[in-house]
C-alpha cells in the first residue's frame, strides 16, 4: 500500500522533480543588473572575467571583476539588432551577428578589426575559436563556413541536408560538431569538411556542445534525447537524468577536466551535470525580474573552479558557489 502511494505522489510531482532527492543548490552569492531592457544576445568569457550582451543601446562590454563598462557601449543600428554574439577563450576578441554579416571586434578597445557578408545564407548559429582566429557558421540551408580571420578566407562547405541549428568549436580549432533539423549531429574538420562521426537522433537537433579537448560531445533534440557522447567515435556515454519530457538548454559548457557540464534553460534554470553518468548534481533557479513574464538563462559560464555564472535575458548576472559532493 504504501508502494502505491509513494508511486502515485512521484506521478503527480513528477514535474517538480520526483526521484531527484540528491539535487542539490544554493543562494547566488552575488547578483548585478547589466540592462535594465530585455537582452537580445549575451556572452561570459570562458574564465567568467568578462560579459558581453546586445540590448537597446547597443553591444556593451563589462569587466566582471569591477562591475564597470571598459568603454561606451558600440552604437548598432536598430533594423539589424545583434541576436548572436560570443567571446573567444583568449578574451582578446569578441564577435557579434544579426544572422547575416558577422563583425569583429577588439575586446579591450571596442575597434572592431573585421566584417564578413554571408550573402543570402542566414546563420542558424555560430561560434569563435579559442584563440580568436577562426569563425565557424552554421546556416539554415545545411551548409557552413569557416573564415580564418588572419587569411580573410571563407571556405564554405555542405555538411547537412537542412537548417544547422548549433555549432561548436574546440579549443584545438580543427573540429566543430553540429546539429540539424535533418536529425544529425556530425564531428567535422574545419580545413577540408571531412566528416568525422556521424550521429542520428530521433528528431531534429536543437543544441550541440563538445569540450574543450574535442573527446565529449552533446546533442539535444527536439523531443526526448539528451546524450553525452565520445565524439571521436560516436558512442553514447551517458544520457542527461532528469524528470522532464522536454529539456531546453540555451547555452552550455563543459568544465576543464570534463567531469562536470553547466547549462542554462528559457526557464530560468541553470543545472549542474555529472557526465559521467549524466546524473543532475545541481540546480538553480535564476533571478526574474518585477513585470516580466519570463526571464531565459541566455549565458552560463565556470568561475574560479567552484563558482558558476548566470545571466538571464533581463539583464541580470548572478554567481552561485557550487555545493560540495560527497
Amino acid at each position: 500500500m504504501l508502494l502505491k502511494q509513494f508511486t502515485l505522489l512521484c506521478f503527480i510531482l513528477i514535474i517538480a522533480g520526483c526521484g531527484n532527492f540528491n539535487v542539490k543548490t544554493s543562494l547566488a552569492q552575488s547578483q548585478t543588473s547589466y540592462s535594465d531592457s530585455i537582452v537580445q544576445a549575451i556572452d561570459i568569457s570562458t574564465d567568467g572575467r568578462y560579459t558581453i550582451l546586445s540590448d537597446q543601446k547597443g553591444v556593451c562590454v563589462w569587466d566582471n571583476k569591477t562591475n564597470q563598462k571598459l568603454y561606451a557601449c558600440i552604437p548598432l543600428d536598430s533594423s539589424k539588432p545583434r541576436e548572436m554574439l560570443g567571446i573567444a577563450d583568449n578574451n582578446a576578441v569578441f564577435f557579434t551577428s544579426n544572422r547575416i554579416q558577422v563583425d569583429l571586434y577588439n575586446l579591450k578597445t571596442g575597434q572592431q578589426l573585421g566584417s564578413w557578408s554571408t550573402g543570402h545564407n542566414i546563420i542558424g548559429d555560430l561560434t569563435i575559436s579559442a584563440d580568436g582566429k577562426l569563425i565557424a557558421l552554421g546556416y539554415k540551408t545545411g551548409s557552413a563556413s569557416i573564415i580564418d580571420i588572419d587569411k580573410n578566407k571563407v571556405n564554405t562547405f555542405k555538411i547537412h541536408r537542412l537548417d544547422i541549428n548549433s555549432i561548436a568549436l574546440t579549443k584545438a580549432e580543427n573540429i566543430v560538431i553540429s546539429g540539424s533539423s535533418d536529425k544529425f549531429v556530425k564531428v567535422w574538420r574545419t580545413d577540408t569538411g571531412e566528416v568525422l562521426q556521424s550521429v542520428k537522433l530521433p528528431t531534429r537537433v536543437n543544441h550541440v556542445d563538445i569540450s574543450p579537448d574535442g573527446k565529449l560531445g552533446l546533442a539535444i533534440d527536439a523531443l526526448g534525447e539528451r546524450m553525452l557522447f565520445n565524439s571521436e567515435n560516436g558512442e553514447e556515454l551517458a544520457s542527461l537524468q532528469i524528470n522532464a519530457r522536454f529539456l531546453e538548454i540555451n547555452d552550455s559548457v563543459f568544465s576543464k577536466d570534463n567531469k562536470w557540464l553547466l547549462t542554462g534553460s528559457p526557464n530560468r534554470k541553470a543545472r549542474l551535470w555529472q557526465v559521467s553518468d549524466g546524473q543532475l548534481m545541481a540546480e538553480w533557479e535564476t533571478y526574474k525580474k518585477a513585470g516580466r513574464d519570463r526571464a531565459s538563462v541566455l549565458a552560463v559560464s565556470f568561475f574560479a573552479g567552484n563558482k558558476a555564472i548566470t545571466n538571464t535575458s533581463d539583464g541580470m548576472q548572478q554567481v552561485w558557489p557550487i555545493p560540495k559532493f560527497d
